[in-house]
């Protein structure tokens, strides 16, 4: 009887595995400081990126020919909005303190920023057989507003808004990058208003008025606004509001039923020479009828405006008594 020797050897060794280590990156910022608008939102906070080119990954014992990725991850939490810049459209990330967000963007640093539309960048690609995987990248980040904000400072504390790694068929650990903490100082224009409380008109004689359309009692008055310094580049509008009717949009102020006794005639308002229209008592970017005051400059500085009030004969029956109209002026800092 033969017998069938049956001979199993065992092999034992220490596979090497891949290791991969990452740098601890924070973006550095300073503190700021912004002028408090009446803008379209989300608006730019940060005049300049804050950025720093501290990346660095590393890999060892790496199989040969693999492909691999340097990449950026996002960590923050995203929000619905974008914002518009240079050309790209942002998403825009939180930095967990309200109506402050940010926009990001990520590179290897022989490379042009990526910008993050959406949660990935993929910073740099190669083949091991040609390239090592060692990783140098460089992040850059811009605070927006997300809403309109108080004025005076607000801190925003130390938050990590990306990670940075390498893929090597499989992820290979991440590396944190963080924003250093900083202030944000919200400053509003601080301007004083100066106008007449009330604006005498002379008194009118039927005559003047005969026929529908004629105009009579032309009064100037001025309206001043006086600002400090301190905040840079503000366009100032102003929207004029009918007090007795506030949703009035036309160019025809409408006489305070209670304190008038007269009938037939409205009031006009003109800014060199042009009828303005009235819209309603809003400071928001893009409010009906809003129009230009001025644009104040990092002198400040004082903003004039030089207006005509007068009488306006209208369809209804004209008879004698007292008038009375008021409005009111709403500025915007845009």
């Amino acid at each position: 009887m033969r017998k069938l020797l049956s001979l199993l050897t065992f092999f034992s060794g220490n596979a090497l595995a891949t290791t991969c280590t990452h740098s601890s990156i924070q973006i550095p910022t300073s503190e700021l400081s912004v002028g408090a608008k009446d803008a379209a939102l989300p608006s730019m906070i940060s005049s300049t990126w804050h950025e720093t080119e501290d990346g660095l990954t590393t890999c060892i014992n790496y199989p040969s020919g693999t492909q691999f990725f340097s990449l950026a991850n996002s960590v923050a939490t995203a929000t619905t909005q974008s914002l518009m810049f240079e050309g790209t459209s942002y998403k825009i990330y939180m930095t967990g303190v309200k109506g402050i967000g940010v926009i990001m963007s990520a590179a290897d640093t022989s490379l042009s920023y990526k910008p993050f539309i959406s949660s990935e960048v993929i910073m740099w690609s190669s083949d091991t057989t040609r390239t090592a995987p060692v990783a140098y990248s460089k992040y850059r980040m811009r605070f927006v507003a997300t809403e309109h904000l108080p004025a005076g400072p607000i801190n925003i504390p130390s938050f990590q808004l990306m990670r940075h790694g390498i893929y090597l068929n499989v992820y290979y650990g991440w590396g944190k990058i963080t924003a250093q903490s900083t202030n944000i100082n919200v400053k509003y224009p601080a301007c004083q208003l100066e106008m007449p409380s009330l604006v005498k008109l002379p008194m009118l004689l039927t005559r003047d008025v005969q026929t529908v359309g004629a105009t009579a009692g032309d009064t100037p008055f001025k309206i001043d606004l006086n600002c400090e310094a301190g905040v840079t580049d503000v366009n100032v509008r102003y929207t004029l509001t009918d007090i007795s009717s506030p949703s009035n949009t036309t160019s025809e102020l409408q006489l305070n039923v209670g304190a008038s006794t007269a009938t037939g005639l409205v009031m006009q308002v003109l800014e060199n020479d042009a009828l303005v229209s009235f819209g309603p008592d809003s400071s928001l970017i893009g409010t009906v009828n809003q129009r230009d005051f001025g644009k104040l400059t990092s002198s400040a500085g004082r903003l004039s405006k030089s207006f005509t009030v007068r009488y306006l004969r209208t369809t209804a029956p004209l008879a004698p008594g007292k008038i009375n109209a008021g409005m009111t002026i709403t500025m915007s800092y845009q």
